[in-house]
C-alpha cells in the first residue's frame, strides 16, 4: 500500500509542508506608469503634475488651478507573454486584460476663498493575471512511468482611492497632504496530478490542490511640495509614510487525494485562517523639470524604504484523512492533531530599492503634443523561496500623442511597454523541484487618457 503509505506519512508533518504555494505574480506597483500625462511619460510628472491628475502624484500639484479640474486614464487592453524555462523545459503563456489606472477631480474647498484646493483621486497602479499549464513525463530507473499534470493561476491587484489637500504657500511654492487607503488582494490556485504506473501495472495517482486568497487595506499618509526655481525649472518633493494596516482577510484551503489501483482512494483535507501583517514602504519620490519654449523634459527618482510582509498560517479545524474502500463503499475518517498545523510562516521581505523615471513632451502645434518616457522599477522583494511575490526588476518605455479639441478638453492614446527578468523562479517550492528556472515577461499596455474642465 505505497500510495497510502506516502498519504500517511504527509498527514504526520505540517500539512503545509505538502501544499506550500509559490505564487507566479509579480507585485511591482510602478509597473505601469498611471495618469494622465504621466501615463504617457513613462511616469515622470512629480514636478509637473497638476489638478487632478497631481492627486495620485504629488498632492501638492493640486493646488495649481491650471491644471485640469478632472482627469482620467485607463488602458485599452494589456497583453503579457510571461514564460519559465530551464534546461529541459519551456513553459509560456499569453494573458490580455483591462486595466482601469486612474480617475481624480480638483475643486476648490468652499469657504476658503480659492485657498485650499481638494483632490479626489482612484487609482488602480498593480495588476497582474497568470496562468501556467503544463505536462511532464518522468521515466524512473526502474522502468516505472510517472507523469505529472500541473496548473498553476495567480491574481495580484492593487485600488488606491485618496484624498488630498494642497494649497499654495508662496507664489511659486505649493505644498499639499494626501492620504491614501489601499487595498492590495492576491489570489493563487495550484492543482497537480501525478499518475505512476508500476511494472506490476498498477496505477497510482496523486491530486493536490491549493487555493489562497487574501487581503490588506493599509492607510498611507504623504507631505508633498512642488516649487518653481526659476530659470524654466520645477523641482517636487513626495515624502509617504510606511503604509499602516488597519485590517486583513484570508484563507488558504488545500487536499491532497490519492488513489491506489481499483480498490482504495486516501486523502487529506485542511485548511488554516491566516494571520496576516503587510505594510506599505516608506519612500521618496523626486522630480526636477526643465521648460524649454515648446517643450518638457524630467527626471525623477523614487526610493523605497525596505520593508517586510509576513504570514503566519494556523489550522483552527482539525486536518483529517478519509479512506475509501471502492469495492464496499466504506469511507474511513481518521482525524489529526491540529497541532501538526499550527504553525507555516511565510516572509516577503523588500530591500531598499532606488527606481527612476524619464519622460517629457513635445507641443507640435497648438492642438497636438508629443509624449515619451521611459523608467525602472525595481523588484518588490528579495529572491528566494518564502517569497510571496516573483522577483522582477522591470524597465519600461512609453510613447504618445495627445489631441486637444477647443482648450479645454484632450484626448490622448499611448502604447507603453515593459520587459522584466528572474531567476531561480520555482513553480512548486521543493529543492528537488525540476521546473525551477529563468522567468520572463513583456508586456504591452495600449493606453487611452483624457482631461477636461467641466
Amino acid at each position: 500500500m505505497r500510495l497510502l503509505t506516502l498519504v500517511l506519512l504527509c498527514a504526520t508533518v505540517p500539512a503545509v509542508e505538502v501544499l506550500p504555494p509559490k505564487p507566479i505574480i509579480l507585485g511591482n506597483l510602478g509597473r505601469y506608469p498611471v495618469g494622465h500625462q504621466s501615463a504617457l511619460e513613462g511616469g515622470a510628472q512629480v514636478a509637473r503634475a497638476a489638478g487632478a491628475e497631481a492627486g495620485w502624484i504629488n498632492p501638492a500639484g493640486v493646488a495649481d488651478t491650471a491644471g485640469a479640474p478632472a482627469s482620467a486614464s485607463a488602458s485599452l487592453y494589456a497583453f503579457d507573454r510571461f514564460s519559465v524555462s530551464n534546461a529541459n523545459d519551456t513553459y509560456q503563456n499569453w494573458e490580455a486584460y483591462i486595466i482601469p489606472s486612474a480617475v481624480g477631480g480638483a475643486f476648490a474647498m468652499p469657504g476658503t476663498e480659492d485657498n485650499v484646493q481638494v483632490g479626489v483621486f482612484l487609482t488602480q497602479p498593480a495588476l497582474w493575471a497568470s496562468e501556467v499549464a503544463f505536462s511532464r513525463l518522468d521515466p524512473q530507473a526502474s522502468g516505472e512511468l510517472s507523469q505529472a499534470v500541473s496548473e498553476s493561476s495567480g491574481r495580484f491587484e492593487m485600488i488606491a482611492p485618496g484624498l488630498s489637500l494642497a494649497t499654495m504657500a508662496t507664489e511659486s511654492l505649493a505644498v499639499g497632504l494626501s492620504l491614501v487607503v489601499n487595498y492590495v488582494s492576491y489570489r493563487q490556485s495550484i492543482s497537480e496530478m501525478r499518475r505512476s504506473v508500476l511494472i506490476t501495472g498498477e496505477v497510482e495517482e496523486v491530486a493536490t490542490t491549493s487555493l489562497r486568497r487574501m487581503g490588506y487595506y493599509l492607510v498611507q499618509p504623504s507631505f508633498a511640495v512642488r516649487g518653481d526655481l526659476g530659470a524654466g525649472f520645477n523641482a517636487g518633493v513626495v515624502l509617504s509614510a510606511p503604509g499602516y494596516q488597519v485590517y486583513d482577510f484570508g484563507r488558504v484551503d488545500s487536499t491532497l487525494l490519492a488513489n491506489q489501483g481499483p480498490v482504495t482512494i486516501s486523502s487529506l483535507h485542511y485548511d488554516e485562517d491566516p494571520n496576516l501583517t503587510w505594510s506599505l514602504p516608506a519612500g521618496v519620490r523626486t522630480g526636477l523639470a526643465y521648460y524649454g519654449e515648446d517643450w518638457a523634459v524630467e527626471v525623477d527618482l523614487r526610493w523605497r524604504a525596505s520593508t517586510g510582509a509576513h504570514e503566519v498560517l494556523t489550522s483552527d479545524k482539525p486536518a483529517y484523512v478519509v479512506r475509501r474502500d471502492r469495492s464496499t463503499g466504506e469511507n474511513t475518517i481518521t482525524l489529526l492533531p491540529g497541532s501538526l498545523l499550527s504553525t507555516a510562516n511565510l516572509q516577503t521581505d523588500a530591500p531598499a530599492a532606488l527606481g527612476g523615471s524619464l519622460g517629457g513632451h513635445a507641443i507640435i502645434t497648438r492642438q497636438i503634443t508629443l509624449h515619451c518616457g521611459g523608467w525602472y522599477d525595481p523588484s518588490p522583494v528579495r529572491d528566494g523561496d518564502d517569497d510571496l511575490f516573483t522577483p522582477m526588476n522591470i524597465y519600461g518605455v512609453s510613447v504618445g500623442g495627445t489631441y486637444s479639441t477647443d482648450g479645454t478638453t484632450t484626448f490622448s492614446l499611448g502604447l507603453l511597454g515593459t520587459y522584466g527578468k528572474a531567476n531561480g523562479v520555482r513553480i512548486f517550492p521543493d529543492p528537488n523541484d525540476p521546473y525551477g528556472g529563468t522567468a520572463k515577461v513583456l508586456g504591452l499596455q495600449a493606453a487611452l487618457t483624457t482631461s477636461f474642465s467641466l
